[in-house]
């Protein structure tokens, strides 16, 4: 893993979590638990990033993750995870949309 900041509140941000998970082999729920018992947290975005590119997809994602959050930071933290997804894979969406498009009028 690799630090990639602090939160407001001082906690380590940690990057490279899917990268783990897939050439490791530790339970997702092991590696997120280890990670706030060390009062850490992921990075989302690089982790919805890294997975996106490796051929995870959207609804993959959402599975994989929404009991695993649940279990691991409790319920209110799983909607607001469940909420934060959402909208980036929103932005997404519309990103490529936009450079489809962009794509289009410059032929």
């Amino acid at each position: 893993m690799k630090k990639k900041g602090q939160t407001q509140d001082g906690k380590t941000v940690v990057g490279d979590v899917f990268k783990l998970f897939d050439s490791s082999g530790v339970p997702m729920d092991a590696l997120l638990s280890a990670i706030n018992d060390k009062g850490m947290v992921v990075d989302w975005v690089d982790f919805i990033n890294e997975a996106l590119l490796r051929g995870w997809t959207e609804k993959t994602l959402r599975q994989r993750l929404e009991h695993t959050i649940q279990d691991v930071y409790g319920k209110a933290h799983a909607d607001e995870w469940q909420v934060m997804f959402d909208a980036y894979m929103t932005h997404c969406n519309e990103l490529e949309l936009l450079a489809n498009e962009y794509g289009r009028r410059q032929k």
